[in-house]
């Protein structure tokens, strides 16, 4: 904040004799998440059209585009930027159709996207503003699915379902009067140990409670539960925006299979899936359950995004996210650690091809490659991201991850049902007919969703520690969910797009 009035130029210095950021500064564009500017001069040099030409994210004035660059990073404690085909004149060209990116077709975005986040009015009905499913919940771990589902109503959405095992239901519904818990996943307590070098965890499921073709072998009653289990949840989650998958799952195999299952369903119908806690170990499992999934986005800590790592990447980069782990906290470790990070979570979405990564820790790291005609030299250029370090609380009390996920998810399905919308016809004027011209959310609405949800949940984070310090809980951070919403996103607003935005729903609508 500059409220003293100084020019910027004097801002700039100032900020460049800051030294206590300049290695994190460092190890984030050695990571070619922040590209310099110079950098991204050159890489659009070759652009055809005038408007693709690449902006600096500081004021266009320096002597020297590299420390200019460096210190718009240091200016801002959030950054975003996301790559678009220049084909995406018009939101509603951008809505309708996914095209190729191509690398003499980029644009750079300087915001995040938040036209999809609806405004309040009294002409809205129940289910408008979003309905999302939570997969999760058995006999040890019912919390968990709690905090993601309430968190997803406390963001805004109408209406959460939490699908869960037979135990786990009525103790989620003793929580909240306002979730409703259906009590379809089956579990046999067919327990997976957390080893990697066990022969159950490998990714050819070979272990003994899968049969020789790969599937789960369950006598013919359970199996005949099982698939009653997912054909009812099914039903429920055709008319879903989003869905959240892990959350208080346990690591029962048929709760796993389950939960395999309903990822392959919500990729069919073109569902925005948050992956996290259990849901990410099956996917370490096997990564082929995500893997090209457009609609996906993973939300890995630490130890989930080494085991990430391990499955996808291989041993190396697991080990070089090990060893970056600094045993105490200085400026140099955190910078080797942010960087360490950084890398693993673009090089996990291009290895997943565009499924979307939200990397928490002290910064929330978000990426998500852009899949199509991209010339190699290009790829590493053709990517959403975003770091996000505003607010947060330096008490790490368990469930933030959960309340997260569920914020998340109601973004994302926002996102869909905008997108919907603005795809189906004139005469679709209704929700469930635009939800049949359904089409998936591209990398840079995947990661608008994540870098909003991410501001939220540390916005939220940070003013219930103000109030309760030490003591804060999850369900404190769930109480100020509301709180940082509106900060950010104020009820009396008719509208949240940003000025390019409305430029261009204005020119969709002239187009129409």
């Amino acid at each position: 904040r500059n409220d003293r009035g100084e020019s910027p130029t004097r801002v700039r210095r100032m900020l460049a004799a800051r030294t206590w950021a300049r290695p994190a500064r460092r190890a984030l564009l050695a990571a070619d998440l922040f590209p310099s500017r110079s950098a991204r001069a050159s890489s659009m040099a070759a652009q055809k059209r005038p408007r693709t030409t690449a902006r600096a994210l500081a004021d266009d004035d320096p002597r020297d585009d590299d420390r200019a660059s460096e210190t718009a990073f240091l200016a801002s404690g959030f950054r975003y930027e996301a790559r678009r085909t220049a084909s995406f004149e018009t939101r509603g060209e951008a809505f309708r159709s996914e095209r190729a990116a191509s690398a003499d077709a980029l644009r750079l975005e300087r915001l995040p996207r938040a036209s999809f986040v609806p405004s309040l009015t009294s002409a809205k009905r129940k289910g408008h503003a979003g309905r999302v499913a939570v997969v999760g919940g058995c006999e040890e771990y019912t919390g968990a699915p709690f905090f993601a589902a309430i968190s997803a109503l406390k963001t805004g959405c109408d209406v959460v379902h939490v699908f869960c095992t037979p135990s786990a239901a009525p103790v989620i519904k003793s929580y909240s009067p306002e979730i409703i818990a259906h009590p379809y996943v089956f579990a046999r307590d067919l327990a997976l140990r957390n080893d990697a070098n066990d022969a159950e965890l490998q990714h050819d499921r070979s272990g003994s409670n899968y049969d020789d073709h790969g599937a789960l072998a369950l006598p013919s009653n359970e199996r005949a539960m099982f698939e009653e289990g997912v054909r009812k949840t099914e039903r429920w989650l055709r008319n879903m925006d989003a869905v959240v998958i892990g959350p208080g799952l346990g690591r029962d195999a048929t709760s796993l299979a389950f939960a395999r299952e309903i990822l392959a369903f919500a990729r069919r119908m073109k569902i925005p899936t948050v992956v996290d806690a259990d849901g990410l170990f099956l996917v370490s499992l096997d990564p082929l359950v995500v893997r090209g999934n457009p609609d996906a986005v993973l939300t890995p800590n630490a130890a989930e995004l080494t085991r990430l790592a391990r499955a996808v990447l291989g041993e190396q980069e697991a080990n070089e996210l090990e060893s970056a782990d600094p045993k105490s906290s200085d400026e140099d470790s955190d910078a080797r650690l942010l960087a360490a990070r950084a890398s693993a979570t673009r090089r996990l979405s291009e290895a997943l091809s565009g499924v979307a990564i939200l990397s928490k820790g002290s910064v929330d790291l978000g990426a998500c490659s852009v899949t199509g005609d991209v010339e190699a030299k290009d790829k590493e250029h053709v990517v959403a991201w975003c770091a996000v370090n505003e607010g947060g609380s330096p008490r790490r009390c368990g469930g933030q991850g959960d309340v997260l996920a569920g914020t998340l998810a109601t973004f994302l399905a926002w996102a869909s049902i905008a997108k919907s919308q603005v795809s189906a016809t004139p005469r679709d004027d209704t929700r469930h007919k635009a939800k049949d011209s359904k089409t998936s959310l591209s990398a840079a609405e995947k990661v608008s969703a994540a870098a909003h949800a991410a501001l939220v949940t540390r916005g939220a984070a940070g003013l219930a520690f103000g109030k309760n310090k030490r003591a804060t809980t999850a369900s404190d951070v769930v109480e100020f969910l509301g709180d940082a919403f509106e900060k950010r996103f104020p009820a009396h607003r008719a509208s949240y797009a940003s000025a390019e935005e409305t430029a261009e729903e204005t020119e969709t609508e002239t187009a129409l």
